[in-house]
């Protein structure tokens, strides 16, 4: 509820719930916001997301990213 509510209030396309995994090597997305589109929950290598934001992951930091396509902490992997 809280991560919808979330979604809708920003009006974004998606809003995501991730914790790392306790091996440290995945994240684990149990609640998602995808507004009309495939949801993304599951789990996912954390080398997938590259370094800096799996740096980020790791810290436990909110991260807010506007713009997935043009953004420094989203690395092509």
């Amino acid at each position: 509820t809280a991560v919808r509510t979330l979604g809708e209030h920003l009006g974004t396309t998606h809003a995501y719930y991730v914790e790392v995994a306790p091996d440290d090597e995945h994240v684990v997305c149990e609640a998602d916001y995808a507004n009309d589109a495939p949801s993304l929950a599951g789990r996912y290598p954390l080398s997938a997301y590259g370094p800096t934001l799996a740096a980020e992951y790791r810290a436990g930091r909110t991260l807010v990213i506007p713009d997935t396509e043009h953004d420094p902490l989203v690395t092509p992997e």
